[in-house]
């Protein structure tokens, strides 16, 4: 049906066959990370977890995209947990937000998460670095591509 749109055939004739990806969503959660001069000062965000979104394809070795109810400002650092295919935990930086307007169409239980965040990853040792690579393999491998089977 739209063969016209299709780049072209390989010299062999035969047409490349693209692997299938399965776009998948999630929940999340963000917690804003705040340094206090004082260990007696309580931040005004301490313990406190912003709900968030995001598609298991944005999850990238160095970072990922989330979408949130809360604006959040470039330089923060915050930490995300993952609530599924399995539970994973690290910390970011935020280095871009994007207000996607009051008709965002990413309606969770009534609320809209009008704000796509970027964050890079936040590492402090080549072990932090592997568990997140083994995290984005095992997405990769288990939970994105379909099978031929399938």
């Amino acid at each position: 049906m739209f063969d016209e749109f299709a780049p072209p055939a390989p010299a062999s004739g035969k047409k490349k066959k693209r692997a299938a990806i399965r776009f998948q969503r999630t929940n999340a959660k963000i917690r804003i990370e705040t340094e206090t001069p004082s260990i007696t000062m309580k931040s005004e965000h301490e313990d406190e977890f912003y709900p968030a979104r995001l598609m298991l394809n944005d999850f990238k070795p160095g970072s990922v995209c989330v979408f949130t109810t809360r604006k959040l400002n470039v330089k923060q650092t915050v930490s995300i947990t993952i609530e599924s295919p399995r539970q994973f935990y690290c910390k970011g930086q935020v280095v871009q937000v994007r207000h996607l307007g009051t008709d965002s169409n990413i309606l969770i239980e009534g609320e809209p998460f009008r704000y796509r965040v970027g964050i890079n990853f936040i590492t402090s040792s080549d072990t932090e670095k592997k568990t997140i690579l083994d995290y984005f393999n095992e997405l990769q491998t288990n939970h994105l591509q379909i099978s031929d089977a399938a």
